[in-house]
């Protein structure tokens, strides 16, 4: 299955990331959707105007250096993925990062997260999270055994935390 990319006006399908990265037009990027690929290994990437990545249904065990400025929606669900790289998105809102393999999470700071969606891992511990607009988190179906002492959202209106090993 290609690469489907979308402009703010036209959509064009791509072999391969290193043909779209040629597109003399590669930075008007706004959605890239390299999902169901099988895809085992992506390059590092640079989309100024990228706001919405899916890479959700493939295969990768690690993630690439990714430089998304203006990303608000990041989706890496059903893939192979034991670890998370530090993510500097200053503009992301939802974030999908469920049905891998994480055994542990970078500290994450997103000023504009309004969902986090990280279950079916294998998650024991969270790490330092700041998301003062979080309204959604889903932690639910990992072993977490305890949550951060200063756990502090006042947006939040659902948090699934259940099959754990909260104590």
């Amino acid at each position: 299955m290609p690469i489907t990319v979308r402009y703010t006006d036209i959509t064009k399908e791509y072999d391969t990331f290193m043909e779209l990265m040629q597109d003399p037009n590669y930075e008007l990027v706004t959605e890239i959707n390299c999902s169901k690929n099988e895809l085992t290994i992506l390059p590092d990437m640079k989309f100024p105007s990228l706001q919405i990545f899916d890479c959700s249904y493939n295969m990768l065990t690690i993630l690439p250096r990714m430089e998304f400025p203006s990303l608000h929606t990041f989706n890496c669900h059903a893939n192979k993925l034991k670890s998370l790289p530090c993510m500097e998105f200053p503009k992301l809102q939802t974030f999908i990062c469920s049905w891998n393999e994480l055994t542990i999470l970078p500290d994450m700071m997103f000023p504009y997260l309004h969902t986090f969606n990280c279950f079916n891992n294998m998650l024991t511990i969270l790490p330092r999270m700041e998301f003062p607009l979080l309204h959604t988190l889903n932690f639910y179906c990992n072993r977490i055994t305890s949550f951060p002492e200063n756990m502090n959202y006042p947006n939040l209106q659902t948090l699934n935390c259940a099959y754990n090993e909260l104590t």
